[in-house]
C-alpha cells in the first residue's frame, strides 16, 4: 500500500470524479456555461463531504481553458497543470482555523488588488472560515461586495450560522449534504479495486453506517481494517478491528431488555465492557435498531427498516420503542460527559427497562363477585398526582438534586458562556449566577441563585418566553424546570427541605411537562410572601 492515506490518494481530480453532491456539480456547470460573473461563493456541511475538494476543482475550472468545451476540467492544458503542480501563485488556501486574525485578511485583501501571475483568475479559497473574527469579516466585506474582476472568493465551513449574515447574504451557498450509503458503498468500491483487495457487501454496509455520510471518514476507517486485513475483509473483521458488537449480539440485548430480563442484561454489558468494545458505537447501533422495529410496528413496511430484516425481528416487537428512542437520545447526547463508560452503558440500561410495560392482576372483595377478577395494566413508574405548588417543587428540587447532575449541567453552563449562539440577555444574567451553588440539578429542575432580587426577576421572566426555553431545553438535552432564587430565599429553602422526607414530597409532586405559562406567576406569589 501507497505511504500517502487514501483519502487523499483517491481525492478526485474531475468534477466527474466525485461521487454524489449531484446538484452542486451541475451548479458549478451552469456557472460557466450561462457565463456568470459570481465571485463569492460558501461551501457549507458536514464534514468530509467533498467540501475542500470541490473548491480545488472548482479553482481548476475558473481558469480551465477547455472547460467550456467539455463540461469540466481537462486536467491536460497549461492552467491545469499549473494548478495541479502547485506551481502557481494564483490560487490561496488558507486555513481560518490558525490565520483567522485581522492582519492575516488585511494581507488577503491587499494582494487581491493586484493581477494574477499565471491564471485567468486568482482563487482564495479559505477553509474552516466559521474561525474568522468579527473584525476580520468586517475587513473581507467591501472586498466581498465590490471584489476586483479576476478574483475569486471560496469559503468553506462546517458552521454556516457562524458567519455573519452580512456576508452569507452576499455569496453563493451550496450546501454539501451526507453521501448515500450506496455512495459511499461505490467509494470503497473504487478504492478497494485500485488496492487490489476485496471487501465482502455487508461489511462495505458496515463501514458506511459508521461513517455516517462522509467520504473522508469511510476511507478512514477503510485503511485503517486494510492495515490488519489486507485481501478479502469480512463483517466479522470489520467488528473485531472497531470492537464493534455483531447484529446477533444486538438483538439478544434487544429481547433481554423488552424482557425485564436485568440481571442476564447486566452479564452482557459485563462480557462486553470486558471485551473492550465501545458503548457509544454499540449504543448507537442498538438506537438505529430500536427506530427500525418502531418503523416496521407503525407502518408493517420491511423496505423501510435499515439493519433489520424481516426475519430477524419476531418477538422483538412488544417494546415502548418510542419512549427508548428519547431515552437513548439523551443518554448518547450525555456520553462524553460521563466519567466512567461502563456505568453510563448500566444506567442507560435501567433507564430503557424503566418504561417496561408490567401487569398487576387486583382481586376486588366487595364490589364484585368473589370469582370475578380483572387486570389493569400501568407503565413502570406510576406517575403521581400534578399539583402546581411550586414551593413543594422547589423542596423536591433541593431534596433529589444529583451531584452528578449538577456537574454535568455546569459543564454545559461553562460552554454556553462562551458561545455565540446564546441570547444576550440570557448570557448576561448566566454571568450573574453564584459560583457558589453553581446549578444545583436534579432529574427535573435545576435551581440558580443570584445576589440580586431584580435579577431574580429577570431570570424567571426571561426563562418563560418560548424561545429562551427552546434554546434551555435544547442546550441541556433535557426540559428542566428553571427556578431562580436570592441567597436568602436559597438558604431558607435549604434548611426546610432537610426537615422533609423524599417520600413526603415524592407523594404530591409531579412535574407538568408543559411548563404551565403561570409558573413565573406561582414563583413570584412565593417569593413576594417571604
Amino acid at each position: 500500500m501507497s505511504e500517502i492515506n487514501l483519502y487523499n490518494k483517491y481525492r478526485p481530480k474531475k468534477l466527474s470524479e466525485i461521487i454524489g453532491q449531484e446538484t452542486i456539480k451541475k451548479l458549478i456547470t451552469q456557472t460557466f456555461s450561462k457565463n456568470k460573473l459570481l465571485q463569492s461563493f460558501i461551501f457549507y456541511g458536514f464534514a468530509g463531504t467533498g467540501k475542500t475538494t470541490t473548491a480545488r476543482i472548482f479553482a481548476k475550472a475558473w481558469n480551465c481553458i477547455n472547460f467550456n468545451k467539455e463540461g469540466d476540467v481537462c486536467d491536460g492544458c497549461d492552467n491545469c497543470k499549473l494548478i495541479e503542480e502547485n506551481k502557481t501563485t494564483d490560487i490561496y488556501e488558507i486555513d481560518a482555523a490558525s490565520k483567522s486574525g485581522v492582519d492575516n485578511m488585511r494581507e488577503l485583501v491587499l494582494n487581491s488588488q493586484y493581477p494574477s501571475l499565471h491564471l485567468l483568475k486568482k482563487i482564495y479559497i479559505i477553509d474552516e472560515a466559521h474561525n474568522l473574527s468579527k473584525a476580520s469579516w468586517d475587513v473581507l466585506l467591501k472586498v466581498i461586495e465590490e471584489p476586483p474582476e479576476n478574483v475569486i472568493f471560496l469559503f468553506l465551513t462546517t458552521n454556516i450560522h457562524k458567519i455573519p449574515e452580512t456576508i452569507i447574504s452576499r455569496c453563493q451557498k451550496y450546501n454539501f449534504s451526507r453521501l448515500s450509503q450506496e455512495e459511499l458503498c461505490t467509494l470503497m468500491e473504487r478504492v478497494c479495486e485500485g488496492e487490489g483487495c476485496e471487501l465482502a457487501q455487508d461489511a462495505k454496509e458496515r463501514l458506511s453506517q459508521l461513517a455516517g455520510g462522509s467520504a473522508r471518514e469511510c476511507l478512514t476507517l477503510l485503511e485503517q481494517a486494510l492495515l490488519s486485513f489486507s485481501q478479502n475483509i469480512t463483517l466479522a473483521d470489520i467488528e473485531k478491528v472497531f470492537s464493534l458488537a455483531s447484529k446477533k449480539e444486538l438483538l439478544r440485548f434487544v429481547e433481554l431488555v423488552i424482557t425485564n430480563k436485568v440481571e442476564e442484561a447486566l452479564k452482557f454489558l459485563e462480557e462486553f465492557n470486558q471485551a473492550n468494545k465501545n458503548f457509544f458505537n454499540y449504543y448507537s447501533d442498538l438506537f438505529t435498531v430500536f427506530i427500525d422495529l418502531f418503523t416496521y410496528k407503525k407502518t408493517n413496511n420491511e423496505q423501510l427498516m435499515k439493519r433489520l430484516d424481516i426475519s430477524e425481528i419476531e418477538g422483538l416487537l412488544n417494546g415502548p420503542f418510542l419512549e427508548y428512542l428519547g431515552v437513548m437520545e439523551e443518554r448518547l447526547s450525555r456520553y462524553l460527559l460521563s466519567h466512567n463508560k461502563y456505568e453510563w452503558a448500566q444506567f442507560t440500561l435501567f433507564k430503557l427497562m424503566e418504561h417496561n410495560k408490567v401487569e398487576a392482576t387486583i382481586e376486588v372483595k366487595k364490589e364484585f363477585p368473589k370469582e370475578k377478577t380483572f387486570q389493569i395494566e400501568f407503565t413502570a413508574p406510576s406517575k403521581v398526582k400534578l399539583v402546581t405548588d411550586l414551593e413543594k417543587k422547589i423542596l423536591f428540587g433541593f431534596k433529589s438534586s444529583s451531584k452528578s447532575i449538577s456537574q454535568e449541567n455546569y459543564m454545559i453552563y461553562q460552554k454556553l458562556l462562551e458561545s455565540d449562539k446564546i441570547d444576550e440577555r440570557l448570557l448576561d444574567l448566566f454571568k450573574k449566577i453564584s459560583q457558589r451553588w453553581k446549578l444545583l440539578s436534579s432529574q427535573r429542575t435545576i435551581i440558580v441563585v443570584f445576589s440580586e432580587d431584580l435579577d431574580v426577576i429577570k431570570f424567571n421572566e426571561l426563562a418563560e418566553e418560548p424561545e429562551i426555553k427552546q434554546f434551555l431545553d435544547t442546550s441541556f438535552f433535557k426540559e428542566y424546570l428553571w427556578i431562580a432564587l436570592n441567597e436568602s430565599d436559597f438558604n431558607k429553602y435549604l434548611e426546610l427541605a432537610r426537615t422533609k422526607t423524599n417520600a413526603e414530597l415524592a407523594e404530591d409532586v409531579v412535574f407538568d411537562s408543559s411548563r404551565k405559562s403561570k409558573i413565573f406567576r406561582e414563583l413570584m406569589e412565593i417569593l413576594e410572601s417571604n
